[in-house]
Protein backbone atom coordinates (compact mmCIF):
# COMPACT_ATOMS: atom_id res chain seq x y z
CA UNK A 1 0.00 0.00 0.00
CA UNK A 2 1.46 3.32 -1.06
CA UNK A 3 -1.18 5.98 -0.44
CA UNK A 4 -3.70 6.05 2.41
CA UNK A 5 -5.96 9.05 2.95
CA UNK A 6 -6.80 8.97 6.66
CA UNK A 7 -9.04 12.04 6.96
CA UNK A 8 -10.62 14.26 7.74
CA UNK A 9 -14.31 13.60 7.18
CA UNK A 10 -15.98 16.35 5.09
CA UNK A 11 -12.60 17.80 4.13
CA UNK A 12 -12.29 16.82 0.47
CA UNK A 13 -11.24 13.17 0.74
CA UNK A 14 -13.78 12.07 -1.88
CA UNK A 15 -12.56 14.70 -4.31
CA UNK A 16 -8.92 13.75 -3.79
CA UNK A 17 -9.67 10.05 -4.18
CA UNK A 18 -11.70 10.65 -7.36
CA UNK A 19 -8.83 12.62 -8.87
CA UNK A 20 -6.04 10.18 -8.00
CA UNK A 21 -7.96 7.13 -9.15
CA UNK A 22 -7.88 8.59 -12.66
CA UNK A 23 -4.17 7.83 -12.68
CA UNK A 24 -3.35 4.88 -14.97
CA UNK A 25 -0.97 3.28 -12.44
CA UNK A 26 -3.15 3.57 -9.35
CA UNK A 27 -4.94 0.51 -8.02
CA UNK A 28 -7.69 0.52 -5.42
CA UNK A 29 -9.82 -2.19 -3.84
CA UNK A 30 -13.55 -2.91 -4.06
CA UNK A 31 -14.53 0.52 -2.73
CA UNK A 32 -13.09 3.82 -1.58
CA UNK A 33 -13.42 3.32 2.19
CA UNK A 34 -12.07 -0.04 3.34
CA UNK A 35 -12.49 0.62 7.08
CA UNK A 36 -9.93 -2.02 7.95
CA UNK A 37 -7.73 -0.56 10.67
CA UNK A 38 -10.54 1.27 12.46
CA UNK A 39 -12.72 -1.87 12.49
CA UNK A 40 -10.31 -4.63 13.50
CA UNK A 41 -9.11 -2.64 16.50
CA UNK A 42 -12.62 -2.68 17.96
CA UNK A 43 -13.53 -5.39 20.46
CA UNK A 44 -17.13 -5.51 19.21
CA UNK A 45 -16.28 -5.73 15.50
CA UNK A 46 -18.88 -7.73 13.54
CA UNK A 47 -17.88 -9.13 10.15
CA UNK A 48 -21.49 -9.96 9.25
CA UNK A 49 -22.54 -6.35 9.80
CA UNK A 50 -19.59 -5.11 7.78
CA UNK A 51 -20.39 -7.61 5.02
CA UNK A 52 -23.86 -6.08 4.61
CA UNK A 53 -22.28 -2.63 4.37
CA UNK A 54 -19.85 -3.82 1.70
CA UNK A 55 -22.66 -5.39 -0.34
CA UNK A 56 -24.76 -2.22 -0.12
CA UNK A 57 -21.89 0.06 -1.13
CA UNK A 58 -19.87 -2.02 -3.54
CA UNK A 59 -17.78 0.12 -5.89
CA UNK A 60 -19.49 0.46 -9.27
CA UNK A 61 -17.29 -1.16 -11.89
CA UNK A 62 -17.62 -2.88 -15.24
CA UNK A 63 -15.42 -5.55 -13.66
CA UNK A 64 -18.49 -6.65 -11.75
CA UNK A 65 -19.81 -8.33 -14.89
CA UNK A 66 -16.83 -10.65 -15.27
CA UNK A 67 -16.31 -14.02 -13.60
CA UNK A 68 -12.90 -12.91 -12.38
CA UNK A 69 -14.44 -9.96 -10.54
CA UNK A 70 -17.22 -12.10 -9.07
CA UNK A 71 -14.57 -14.50 -7.78
CA UNK A 72 -12.71 -11.55 -6.31
CA UNK A 73 -15.80 -10.31 -4.45
CA UNK A 74 -16.40 -13.86 -3.22
CA UNK A 75 -12.91 -13.76 -1.71
CA UNK A 76 -13.55 -10.33 -0.17
CA UNK A 77 -16.70 -11.61 1.56
CA UNK A 78 -15.40 -15.04 2.61
CA UNK A 79 -15.44 -15.16 6.43
CA UNK A 80 -12.51 -17.59 6.33
CA UNK A 81 -10.35 -14.86 4.76
CA UNK A 82 -11.91 -11.57 5.75
CA UNK A 83 -10.37 -8.93 7.98
CA UNK A 84 -6.92 -10.32 8.43
CA UNK A 85 -3.71 -8.57 7.39
CA UNK A 86 -3.36 -11.01 4.49
CA UNK A 87 -6.92 -10.21 3.39
CA UNK A 88 -6.18 -6.48 3.48
CA UNK A 89 -3.22 -6.88 1.14
CA UNK A 90 -5.06 -9.29 -1.14
CA UNK A 91 -8.08 -7.07 -1.72
CA UNK A 92 -5.66 -4.94 -3.70
CA UNK A 93 -3.43 -7.65 -5.17
CA UNK A 94 -6.25 -9.99 -6.21
CA UNK A 95 -8.49 -7.40 -7.85
CA UNK A 96 -8.56 -8.27 -11.58
CA UNK A 97 -7.87 -4.76 -12.84
CA UNK A 98 -4.89 -4.42 -10.49
CA UNK A 99 -3.53 -7.78 -11.63
CA UNK A 100 -3.68 -6.54 -15.21
CA UNK A 101 -1.70 -3.47 -14.21
CA UNK A 102 0.92 -5.60 -12.49
CA UNK A 103 1.28 -7.87 -15.51
CA UNK A 104 2.06 -4.81 -17.64
CA UNK A 105 5.01 -4.06 -15.38
CA UNK A 106 6.10 -0.78 -13.87
CA UNK A 107 5.41 0.65 -10.44
CA UNK A 108 1.85 0.55 -9.14
CA UNK A 109 0.55 2.81 -6.39
CA UNK A 110 -2.17 1.20 -4.29
CA UNK A 111 -4.59 3.62 -2.66
CA UNK A 112 -7.48 3.76 -0.24
CA UNK A 113 -9.29 6.55 1.58
CA UNK A 114 -11.00 5.90 4.92
CA UNK A 115 -11.50 9.25 6.72
CA UNK A 116 -12.57 7.40 9.87
CA UNK A 117 -8.97 6.30 10.38
CA UNK A 118 -8.29 9.74 11.82
CA UNK A 119 -10.57 8.97 14.78
CA UNK A 120 -9.53 5.37 15.49
CA UNK A 121 -7.92 4.29 18.77
CA UNK A 122 -4.14 4.48 19.06
CA UNK A 123 -3.84 0.72 18.54
CA UNK A 124 -5.31 1.27 15.08
CA UNK A 125 -2.44 3.60 14.20
CA UNK A 126 0.00 1.05 15.62
CA UNK A 127 -1.51 -1.72 13.49
CA UNK A 128 -1.42 0.39 10.34
CA UNK A 129 2.21 1.34 10.90
CA UNK A 130 3.16 -2.29 11.48
CA UNK A 131 1.50 -3.48 8.28
CA UNK A 132 2.37 -0.41 6.16
CA UNK A 133 5.61 0.92 7.65
CA UNK A 134 6.72 2.95 4.62
CA UNK A 135 3.63 5.04 3.95
CA UNK A 136 3.13 8.73 4.70
CA UNK A 137 -0.60 9.03 5.42
CA UNK A 138 -2.48 11.89 3.76
CA UNK A 139 -4.45 14.15 6.10
CA UNK A 140 -6.55 17.09 4.89
CA UNK A 141 -6.83 19.99 7.31
CA UNK A 142 -10.04 22.00 7.12
CA UNK A 143 -11.36 24.82 9.29
CA UNK A 144 -12.55 22.88 12.37
CA UNK A 145 -15.94 24.56 12.79
CA UNK A 146 -16.86 24.39 9.10
CA UNK A 147 -15.79 20.76 8.96
CA UNK A 148 -17.87 19.83 11.99
CA UNK A 149 -20.92 21.73 10.77
CA UNK A 150 -20.69 19.83 7.49
CA UNK A 151 -20.22 16.45 9.20
CA UNK A 152 -23.04 17.09 11.66
CA UNK A 153 -25.34 18.30 8.89
CA UNK A 154 -24.72 15.07 6.98
CA UNK A 155 -25.56 12.96 10.03
CA UNK A 156 -28.76 14.91 10.79
CA UNK A 157 -29.97 14.52 7.22
CA UNK A 158 -29.39 10.77 7.33
CA UNK A 159 -31.26 10.44 10.62
CA UNK A 160 -34.12 12.56 9.32
CA UNK A 161 -34.44 10.09 6.48
CA UNK A 162 -35.29 7.41 9.05
CA UNK A 163 -37.47 9.46 11.41
CA UNK A 164 -39.33 12.75 11.37
CA UNK A 165 -37.17 14.98 13.57
CA UNK A 166 -33.91 15.21 15.49
CA UNK A 167 -33.69 17.19 18.73
CA UNK A 168 -30.79 19.49 19.57
CA UNK A 169 -29.73 17.29 22.48
CA UNK A 170 -29.52 14.30 20.13
CA UNK A 171 -27.31 16.29 17.77
CA UNK A 172 -25.05 17.48 20.59
CA UNK A 173 -24.78 13.90 21.84
CA UNK A 174 -23.71 12.78 18.37
CA UNK A 175 -21.13 15.57 18.18
CA UNK A 176 -19.55 14.60 21.49
CA UNK A 177 -19.63 10.88 20.72
CA UNK A 178 -18.20 10.99 17.22
CA UNK A 179 -17.70 14.30 15.49
CA UNK A 180 -15.11 15.67 17.91
CA UNK A 181 -12.60 12.91 17.17
CA UNK A 182 -13.23 13.17 13.43
CA UNK A 183 -11.80 16.67 13.47
CA UNK A 184 -9.39 16.51 16.38
CA UNK A 185 -6.14 17.32 14.61
CA UNK A 186 -4.46 17.89 17.97
CA UNK A 187 -4.86 14.16 18.63
CA UNK A 188 -4.43 12.56 15.21
CA UNK A 189 -1.38 14.47 13.96
CA UNK A 190 0.80 13.61 16.98
CA UNK A 191 -0.25 9.96 16.68
CA UNK A 192 0.56 9.91 12.96
CA UNK A 193 3.94 11.49 13.65
CA UNK A 194 4.58 8.97 16.41
CA UNK A 195 4.05 5.90 14.23
CA UNK A 196 4.97 7.02 10.71
CA UNK A 197 8.03 8.58 9.12
CA UNK A 198 5.94 11.54 7.97
CA UNK A 199 2.46 12.92 7.37
CA UNK A 200 1.38 14.43 4.06
CA UNK A 201 -0.74 17.38 5.20
CA UNK A 202 -3.02 18.96 2.60
CA UNK A 203 -4.91 22.22 3.10
CA UNK A 204 -8.61 22.11 2.26
CA UNK A 205 -8.32 25.72 1.11
CA UNK A 206 -5.71 24.65 -1.46
CA UNK A 207 -8.11 22.01 -2.77
CA UNK A 208 -10.59 24.81 -3.44
CA UNK A 209 -8.21 27.41 -4.81
CA UNK A 210 -5.17 25.48 -6.11
CA UNK A 211 -6.31 21.94 -6.97
CA UNK A 212 -3.75 21.60 -9.78
CA UNK A 213 -0.91 22.32 -7.36
CA UNK A 214 -2.22 19.75 -4.88
CA UNK A 215 -2.30 17.06 -7.55
CA UNK A 216 1.13 17.99 -8.95
CA UNK A 217 2.57 17.58 -5.45
CA UNK A 218 0.85 14.20 -5.08
CA UNK A 219 2.23 13.09 -8.45
CA UNK A 220 5.77 14.02 -7.46
CA UNK A 221 5.60 12.55 -3.97
CA UNK A 222 4.15 9.21 -5.01
CA UNK A 223 5.85 8.84 -8.37
CA UNK A 224 2.71 9.19 -10.47
CA UNK A 225 2.37 10.42 -14.04
CA UNK A 226 1.74 14.10 -14.67
CA UNK A 227 -1.67 14.33 -16.29
CA UNK A 228 -4.75 16.43 -16.83
CA UNK A 229 -7.65 15.47 -14.54
CA UNK A 230 -11.32 15.39 -15.44
CA UNK A 231 -13.70 17.52 -13.38
CA UNK A 232 -10.85 18.95 -11.34
CA UNK A 233 -12.91 21.96 -10.29
CA UNK A 234 -15.94 19.90 -9.28
CA UNK A 235 -15.96 19.79 -5.47
CA UNK A 236 -19.56 18.63 -5.18
CA UNK A 237 -18.76 14.98 -4.56
CA UNK A 238 -20.77 14.82 -1.35
CA UNK A 239 -24.51 14.37 -1.84
CA UNK A 240 -25.29 14.66 1.86
CA UNK A 241 -27.13 17.93 1.46
CA UNK A 242 -27.37 20.86 3.85
CA UNK A 243 -29.28 21.02 7.12
CA UNK A 244 -29.73 24.25 9.05
CA UNK A 245 -28.42 23.75 12.57
CA UNK A 246 -29.76 25.71 15.54
CA UNK A 247 -27.78 28.43 17.30
CA UNK A 248 -27.51 26.12 20.31
CA UNK A 249 -25.83 23.41 18.25
CA UNK A 250 -23.57 25.90 16.46
CA UNK A 251 -22.48 27.36 19.81
CA UNK A 252 -21.61 23.87 21.05
CA UNK A 253 -19.62 23.19 17.89
CA UNK A 254 -17.68 26.43 18.32
CA UNK A 255 -16.90 25.54 21.94
CA UNK A 256 -15.58 22.03 21.27
CA UNK A 257 -13.58 23.21 18.24
CA UNK A 258 -11.90 26.15 19.95
CA UNK A 259 -8.80 24.22 21.14
CA UNK A 260 -8.15 22.99 17.60
CA UNK A 261 -7.48 26.51 16.34
CA UNK A 262 -4.75 26.96 18.93
CA UNK A 263 -3.20 23.64 17.95
CA UNK A 264 -3.29 24.33 14.21
CA UNK A 265 -1.71 27.73 14.77
CA UNK A 266 1.09 26.27 16.89
CA UNK A 267 1.68 23.37 14.50
CA UNK A 268 1.45 25.11 11.11
CA UNK A 269 1.63 28.83 11.85
CA UNK A 270 -0.72 31.78 11.89
CA UNK A 271 -0.73 32.17 8.09
CA UNK A 272 -1.86 28.56 7.57
CA UNK A 273 -4.65 29.00 10.12
CA UNK A 274 -5.78 32.25 8.51
CA UNK A 275 -5.75 30.57 5.11
CA UNK A 276 -7.94 27.59 6.04
CA UNK A 277 -10.28 29.85 8.05
CA UNK A 278 -11.04 31.77 4.85
CA UNK A 279 -11.80 28.74 2.70
CA UNK A 280 -14.61 30.37 0.74
CA UNK A 281 -12.26 32.92 -0.86
CA UNK A 282 -11.53 32.08 -4.45
CA UNK A 283 -14.07 29.25 -4.65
Amino acid sequence: MDLVIVGAQKAGTTWLFSMIKQQPRVGFAFQKEIHYFDRVCRKNFSFEKRKKTILSGQWVSTEGKTKAYKDYIEYVLDPNNAYTDEWYKNIFLKKPKNRQLMRKGGDIVFMEASPSYMAMPERGFMHMAKLLPDIEPVLIVRDPVRRMISGTSMWVRRVQGRRKSVEDNDIIGHIDAGQVLRGKYSRSIPLLKKYFKGVNVVSFKDIIVRPEDILRNIEIKYGLDEMEYKNIRDKNNSKSGKVVLSDKVKKHIATVCEPEYDYIKSEFGADFLKDISNESAGS
